[in-house]
């Protein structure tokens, strides 16, 4: 039941009340009125004679004054149209709180169904809610995707070129150079670039690439740049010169290596590396200066 139902039921209560209370204030004054005529006949009537009657009366037959039957009539017709008026009353705050009760109903109906239909909206709005927060996590996916390609297609990428020495190392006592270039085949350049080359004599090819990376990055030489399709070449004369024995190194199958690594950066600040490995192959005659690929892919590779 709402609020407006209990009101009208409250406020047809309040007029049952007010018609009563007005019903018990008229009688209170009819028979008010009743005890002063009574009095006053009373006072104004003769004294009262006795008299003998010696035959027993047929019958008892009481008689009203014209005045009092008149005032007994008022006094039916007030309590009857008070009766009647509380009877309309009470039939019509009953009416009342029957219409008001099915109105309360229907409202009560109304609410449900709107409710219902709210649930309804609420359950298709979440769904909503999901595919849009799917839709958003895929374009976003999406966007990264596509930033992410558009930085590698854009980055640049160094590639070791060359490597061969400047002279044959045939005589003891020769300072060993090796002369290696290095290109940028991207389409951005590369950014505070920083080298590492070294040359040694090794019996089998050398297998720790992250070593010259973190050789190279921690290397206290200028920075270098190179500009998308640019190329820069370095020579390492370093390294200490040939000695007597190292002839027969070379006689058990030894050779000289170069081992290399350029670590840079691309213009979304992100870092990169190229590392490279050759090997010097005496009996070679179509370069007899140029170094041979390592055979082992990891030494030779782009990050």
């Amino acid at each position: 039941m709402d609020i407006i139902t209990q009101r009208f039921i409250a406020i047809g209560n309040r007029i049952i009340r007010e018609l009563r209370r007005l019903s018990d204030v008229i009688q209170q004054q009819i028979d008010a009125a009743r005890k002063r005529d009574q009095g006053r006949e009373q006072k104004d009537s003769p004294a009262p004679e006795v008299r003998a009657v010696l035959n027993a009366p047929q019958g008892i037959e009481t008689r009203k004054g014209a005045a009092d039957a008149k005032q007994e009539r008022n006094y039916q017709r007030h309590i009857l149209r008070v009766q009647w008026i509380l009877c309309f009353a009470t039939i019509g705050a009953f009416g009342a709180a029957v219409y008001y009760a099915h109105y309360a109903e229907k409202q009560w109906r109304t609410m449900d169904d709107t409710y219902t239909e709210i649930q309804k909206q609420t359950n298709a709005t979440k769904q909503a809610a999901g595919a849009a927060t799917e839709s958003a996590a895929t374009a976003s996916s999406a966007l990264d995707a596509s930033g992410k390609q558009f930085r590698i297609d854009e980055r640049p990428y160094l590639v070791l070129i060359s490597m061969k020495l400047r002279e044959k190392p045939d005589t003891p006592g020769h300072r060993i150079t090796a002369d290696v270039c290095w290109k940028n085949t991207g389409k951005t350049p590369a950014l505070n670039g920083s080298e590492y080359a070294w040359v040694d004599i090794y019996p089998t090819e050398p297998t720790h690439p992250e070593d010259w990376v973190r050789k190279a990055s921690a290397s206290t030489s200028s920075h270098l740049s190179i500009g998308a399709g640019d190329q820069k070449c370095a020579s390492n004369d370093d390294w200490t010169p040939l000695m007597q024995d190292d002839a027969a190194k070379f006689a058990k199958g030894c050779h000289i290596y170069f081992v290399g690594a350029f670590v840079y950066y691309d213009v979304f600040k992100e870092r990169h590396y190229t590392t490279g490995c050759g090997f010097y192959e005496p009996s070679s005659s179509n370069a007899p200066l140029a170094l041979f690929v390592c055979n082992n892919p990891k030494t030779s590779e782009i990050n």
